[in-house]
């Protein structure tokens, strides 16, 4: 994710790959409230190289799973998302994508943030998880650049499965631009984002 091109389009539709650039001030959106979820907005082109992993992967994409809007707090939920979170960013070598080729895997040995966000969805869905409230997110990282975690909707709020943060937290604490996201609604489908939380300092 942090070595292919990010352009203005790219910004807004998501219709091509993805790659770093240096950080540069966004227009203010509404803050976020805490404990929130993220506000969805207008539908967006899905990035070219998710559709491409969807082909590869179908059942990874499939709207499949019980009609749930959350996942209600616990301790078996913390446990999901703190052991899940860990074992991928452990098991998962650190390595980017080739200039010019953005290539979204599961589970591979090495590999970027799209790699780590799609094995942690995977293994919460093999675990009971719904894929509808386990969302991708594309967001502006401040000092790295483009940036996909994944998003847990749960009873208390959306919480990021992030690869560069070990804990489970809010998604409105982290000090992301965000972009876009998966629908709840059908995995294929990608949205804007409403809200955001990114300071001024980007």
């Amino acid at each position: 994710m942090k070595v292919i091109q990010l352009t203005l389009a790219v910004a807004l539709g998501f219709s091509a790959g993805i790659t770093a650039v240096s950080a540069a001030p966004f227009p203010a959106r509404q803050s976020a409230a805490s404990g929130s979820v993220m506000r969805e907005g207008a539908r967006v082109a899905a990035p070219f190289a998710f559709l491409k992993f969807c082909a590869r992967n179908p059942a990874e994409c499939a709207m499949d799973g019980p009609h749930v809007s959350a996942r209600e707090t616990g301790d078996t939920l913390w446990r999901d998302l703190e052991s899940v979170n860990a074992s991928v960013n452990r098991k998962i070598a650190p390595k980017n994508d080739v200039a010019g080729r953005d290539l979204w895997e599961l589970a591979p040995n090495q590999g970027d943030c799209e790699d780590y966000a799609l094995t942690k969805r995977s293994r919460l869905i093999a675990k009971g998880w719904s894929p509808r409230i386990l969302t991708l997110a594309i967001a502006m990282a401040p000092g790295y650049g483009p940036h996909v975690v994944l998003v847990a909707r749960t009873s208390s709020g959306d919480y990021l499965l992030d690869n560069l943060v070990s804990e489970i937290r809010p998604w409105h604490q982290a000090n992301y631009y965000f972009i876009s996201r998966q629908s709840t609604d059908n995995p294929r489908h990608w949205i804007s984002v409403e809200e955001n939380n990114l300071r001024a300092s980007m």
